[in-house]
Formats: structure tokens, C-alpha cells, sequence
């Protein structure tokens, strides 16, 4: 029988993702700069989130772009995620590289996680990428595999979402038959785990019963996959999660860790990040 290795919202049967969220649960607890590379949709911002989960630090969480203006100082502990690094410009670039040393002199608590979708070696050997900053920043490396490269994997991330699903709409979980499991194993997954998650969203509203069924399942073509969907549904899907779960516990936050199966630590952490970033909605505290 497949054991299903429970990590949260990351759940797997395959081997090597089970070895990299041990490495990442381990690596959460040090200082060390960690680079997290894969494909769009592959699981990145949640993996950053995870490892930051599991830090055992208290620190509000700051995320760069390729848009981004570098800021002049950070006052407190924090997380900074340096997103889509692959496309930062070369001045960008410098610009990160001096502030890194300005943070280095000025002592300052800040723990980096940087997210690529291509690889940063063969950028650097092209000259597209800054040598310096690629060592400083890839103490750690997780590179993310393909949902291609670990089917195993769909069923039980299937599961995870019409879960999700039914608490978040308030409604009985669907199940798939035999053949919309098999309509979803034959699909490539161009946009990874996170057109898996589009593509049960979209079959759990078309399904007119309890069960999906293989016609009530759509995929998107390869063009239509694009970056606005990519490595944010799952994000978006926690966090609707988390915030429904309080709403029906009258924003008890014990009682809602505990029917979400996270500590209560986390979940402060989370709703202060949803603060940050202006995602908390109205009537939470």
C-alpha cells in the first residue's frame, strides 16, 4: 500500500518530494540563504511559505519582484522572498548584491528565500546573472519537480483540494469516478499543481452529483497557461481556507488551528502576512 507523507497542504507519495520537505523542515530552523527553483505552478511561494512555518522565528515577511524598488532599510526580524529572480535586470541585480552587504554589516535579522523558475547556473555561465549573488543566495537549493514527473502525486493532491473545496463552499466532498481519474493521469500538466488545482475547481462546479465525472473535467491549452495563474492558486486557496475556518469558529483561533491542524503560531503568523500584503478581509481581528 502507497503511505501518503502528510506535510500540510503538501502531501506526497513520491520519494523525492518526501525527501525534499524533510531537507526543507530541517534547513526551516537555520540562517542559511535557500534558493527554490522548478516550473511555474510547481509549488514555490507554498514551499516558501512552509519552510518559514517551520522556522520558529517571529518575522513579518517582505516580497521583491523583478519590479520591485530595493528599500533603503529593514527595521525587524524578516523573511525576504525574492521572487521570479531569473528575471531581476542586472542593475536590480547590484542593487540586491549591495544591500545584502549593507545588511551583512549592519547585523541586521534578515533571512532570504529566493524563487527561479529557470535554472541560475546556466544563467550565470551565460552571463545573465550575477555569479556573486547566485553563491550568496544558494546556500540551500530545492529544485521542485514537474507534477509530470510525479503522478503519483495527482490523486492525492485531487483530494486535497475538493476537501478544501467542500469546507470553503460549505458543501458534501465529490469524489472522481474510475475515469475522470484516469482523464486526469493522462494529462501532461503543462501548468502543473497549480492547473491541477484550476482544473478541480472548475470540475467541482460543473459536477451536477456527488461524484465528477470524466466530462465535467477541462483543460486548458498549453497557451492559455500563463504566469498570472502560476504558483499563486494555492496561496489564494489556503488562504480563503484559513480565513472561512475562522469565520465559522467566530474567530476562535484555537479552535480554528486545531479543525486546520496547525499550531496556533502559525496561524498568528499567517492572518499578521495577510495583513502585510492587504488580504485580510472584513470582520476578522
Amino acid at each position: 500500500m502507497i503511505q501518503v507523507v502528510d506535510f500540510g497542504l503538501f502531501q506526497t507519495v513520491c520519494p523525492v518530494m518526501k525527501n525534499l520537505l524533510e531537507r526543507a523542515q530541517a534547513m526551516a530552523v537555520t540562517p542559511a540563504p535557500i534558493l527554490i527553483t522548478g516550473e511555474s505552478g510547481t509549488g514555490k511561494n507554498l514551499l516558501s511559505q512552509f519552510m518559514i512555518s517551520k522556522s520558529r522565528w517571529s518575522a513579518s515577511t517582505l516580497r521583491l519582484s523583478p519590479w520591485s524598488e530595493i528599500p533603503t532599510e529593514i527595521n525587524h526580524s524578516t523573511f525576504v522572498i525574492l521572487e521570479d529572480l531569473d528575471q531581476w535586470s542586472p542593475s536590480l541585480q547590484a542593487q540586491l548584491s549591495q544591500w545584502m552587504d549593507d545588511i551583512k554589516i549592519q547585523r541586521s535579522p534578515v533571512r532570504f528565500i529566493a524563487q527561479s523558475k529557470q535554472d541560475l547556473k546556466a544563467l550565470v555561465e551565460s552571463g545573465e546573472f550575477r555569479s556573486d549573488l547566485f553563491y550568496r543566495l544558494s546556500v540551500v537549493h530545492f529544485q521542485l519537480s514537474s507534477l509530470k514527473d510525479r503522478k503519483n502525486d495527482i490523486l492525492v493532491l485531487t483530494e486535497i483540494f475538493l476537501k478544501v473545496l467542500a469546507l470553503i463552499q460549505n458543501q458534501n466532498e465529490r469524489n472522481l469516478s474510475s475515469e475522470a481519474k484516469k482523464k486526469l493521469l493522462a494529462y501532461s500538466w503543462p501548468g502543473n499543481v497549480s492547473e491541477l488545482e484550476n482544473v478541480i475547481e472548475r470540475a467541482n462546479h460543473l459536477s451536477k452529483g456527488p461524484v465528477i465525472e470524466a466530462q465535467d473535467i477541462e483543460f486548458l491549452t498549453t497557451n492559455s497557461v500563463n504566469e498570472s495563474q502560476a504558483g499563486i492558486t494555492l496561496s489564494e486557496m489556503e488562504r480563503k481556507l484559513i480565513l472561512q475556518t475562522l469565520q465559522m469558529t467566530q474567530q476562535n483561533k484555537t479552535r480554528a488551528a486545531q479543525i486546520l491542524g496547525i499550531s496556533i503560531r502559525t496561524l498568528r503568523n499567517k492572518l499578521n502576512e495577510y495583513r502585510q500584503t492587504g488580504f485580510m478581509e472584513v470582520g476578522l481581528r
